[in-house]
């Protein structure tokens, strides 16, 4: 019996270290996992945590990153990017990890961004004007990059990663 006893508490002791020490990585670090941070913004909106625009997963790549950002796999190492499922909303998330030297390229090529994108909202000013309100953050290596609304809630949730 006592055995027995051991044997379930060894299992627990396995179960939690397999399934609760899964981790997202840190800035710190260096090593975010951009799945596991999209999931827990997916769940953060969800469930109304944050007051953000639903938001869908952007496609990444070369071509994307050239056309969108107009930066290249010079620049960035990897990248994470959700924008708002209805285009004229303005919820907008993006994570780069940036390649040494390249940050201030980096946010240079957001700036054009939200540039770029404010004039095709000119006859909508208050998206317009969320929009031109965009933070973007250095934390290591990583630039941040969020507009819409609650801006500041989903950049202290990043933050805190």
């Amino acid at each position: 019996m006592r055995s027995t006893t051991k044997f379930y508490i060894f299992v627990m002791i396995i179960s939690f270290c397999l399934c609760g020490c899964h981790k997202k990585g840190s800035f710190a670090a260096q090593n975010l996992s951009f799945s596991e941070i999209n999931q827990e913004i997916d769940d953060k909106i969800k469930t109304k945590q944050i007051i953000f625009d639903l938001l869908k997963e952007s496609e990444t790549g070369e071509d994307n990153l050239a056309q969108k950002y107009n930066l290249t796999g010079e620049d960035v190492e990897e990248y994470f990017d959700k924008e708002a499922v209805i285009p004229i909303q303005t919820g907008e998330i993006a994570i780069f990890k940036s390649k040494a030297g390249k940050e201030e390229k980096i946010k240079e090529a957001l700036s054009q961004y939200v540039k770029n994108r404010s004039e095709k909202l000119s006859d909508f000013p208050l998206q317009q004007k969320q929009l031109q309100e965009y933070v973007c953050e250095k934390i290591g290596s990583y630039i941040i990059f969020v507009t819409g609304k609650d801006k500041e809630s989903m950049l202290q949730y990043i933050r805190s990663l």
